[in-house]
């Protein structure tokens, strides 16, 4: 029996090696129910490690133009309190 398992163990680690490597990416989408509550359906999907790395380059591309965005966003509150600032003091005087 317990030449079996190992055997079996053996092949599928092998045929695992031949299949290719995958990783999971998991998706999170958040429901709300009728009642009020809500819940979150986390979809996993399997994707070759090639496409993985494009996944992940993509990700990055849409990661640094949300922190421009940001950034930008930042600047301008910013000049708005700068300018708010100046106005208030002109009031004060």
């Amino acid at each position: 029996m317990r030449k079996n398992i190992i055997t079996s163990a053996m092949v599928l680690g092998t045929l695992t090696l031949q299949a290719g490597s995958f990783s999971y990416v998991v998706k999170t989408h958040t429901m709300n129910l009728s009642d009020g509550k809500q819940i979150e359906i986390l979809l996993q999907q399997e994707v070759t490690d090639e496409d993985l790395h494009y996944k992940l380059e993509n990700k990055q591309a849409q990661l640094s133009r949300e922190i421009l965005s940001h950034e930008k966003m930042l600047q301008i509150l910013n000049k708005v309190r700068k300018d708010e600032k100046e106005v208030n003091e002109e009031l004060s005087i």
